[in-house]
């Protein structure tokens, strides 16, 4: 399989239920390159099988996706250009809410997606992106495929 992008929606009971996994955690990951947000540790040990499949796009296995974590950005959030290369082969943001995006950056091109709730772009690791909170609370998860 050989892809840059792949959009697609998942169900509003998934985001609810991330939303509800997110209010759960009394710990969160410090270790971060994002700035003034909160972000989960790994939660998809808690995502029942029925709802990670739909975290795979109808692209992968389920068991392919390893990771995911939510990220609340506060109105001074920040999480600039970065790419995930070195974890997995490929990645997903998946929207929570209906505010800002995903800025990407592919071969000098750039590429928004705006927010929407339930929105899922799946997307090869070595491209770059960053988050837009447009200075409001935001809630996205992200994760990966095929660990390295």
């Amino acid at each position: 399989m050989n892809f840059r992008f792949h959009q697609t929606t998942v169900s509003d009971t998934l985001v609810t239920l991330l939303f509800k996994l997110f209010k759960k955690q009394k710990t969160f990951d410090q270790k971060t390159i994002t700035k003034n947000c909160y972000v989960t540790l790994n939660l998809i040990p808690e995502i029942p099988l029925k709802n990670r499949s739909e975290l795979s796009g109808g692209l992968f296995n389920v068991k392919d996706v390893h990771w995911l974590h939510v990220v609340k950005f506060t109105r001074a959030g920040a999480l600039d250009y970065h790419d995930h290369k070195i974890f997995e082969r490929y990645s997903y943001v998946l929207h929570m809410d209906n505010i800002g995006g995903t800025l990407f950056r592919d071969n000098d091109n750039e590429l928004f997606f705006k927010s929407k709730r339930g929105k899922l772009i799946i997307f090869d690791s070595t491209i770059s992106h960053k988050a837009v909170n447009d200075n409001k609370i935001r809630y996205s998860a992200a994760g990966g495929f095929f660990k390295k």
